[in-house]
């Protein structure tokens, strides 16, 4: 459980635009170069599947997802939901 709430919070770090610094080996590990990854322009796309909220016939909302399992930190930044309908067996 600890390890899926460090998760959520470094996402968070992600989404709100960090500048991510990571340390890579060089010259056969004797030296070091930081490269330097800025999330502040980045788009981020969440998926999921939700089938138990709509088994439920339950709306997805802001208070459905928290008790779904996601931390409300992260459900206050998603901008846009949209539900897409299940993909049906119709040939076009």
């Amino acid at each position: 459980m600890l390890i899926q709430q460090m998760f959520k919070k470094f996402f968070l770090k992600l989404l709100d635009g960090a500048e991510i610094i990571k340390s890579i080996p060089k010259d056969r590990g004797l030296n070091e170069e930081n490269l330097v990854f800025d999330t502040s322009r980045m788009t981020f796309v969440l998926s999921g599947a939700f089938s138990k909220l709509f088994d439920a016939g339950k709306q997805i909302n802001e208070e459905n997802l928290e008790q779904y399992g996601m931390i409300h930190e992260l459900v206050g930044r998603i901008g846009s939901r949209v539900i897409l309908n299940n993909p049906s067996k119709e040939k076009s």
